[in-house]
């Protein structure tokens, strides 16, 4: 399942989408590769195609300071007649 970064659309070849919803990556997922298995876990469970728009945020918990992946769960949509 393709993660495009946010103004990266070129990456869609084209291809149009539909968004199904905001997904973002589990706060406990530490390293940059498991918060990139834990979005696209996300948006699999919503039945995507894809994660677009794809954001790294810091986000402050009372404990500590972490990083997580947000976006858009988005399903591919034919445009074939």
């Amino acid at each position: 399942m393709p993660v495009v970064p946010f103004g990266h659309d070129e990456m869609l070849h084209g291809r149009a989408i539909s968004r199904l919803g905001a997904v973002a990556s589990s706060l406990s997922a530490d390293t940059p590769a498991e918060r990139e298995e834990s979005i696209r876990r996300a948006a699999c469970d919503m039945g995507a195609d894809a994660v677009v728009e794809a954001l790294q945020q810091e986000v402050i918990l009372p404990t500590r300071k972490t990083k997580r992946w947000s976006g858009f769960a988005a399903k591919f949509v034919s445009t074939k007649p």
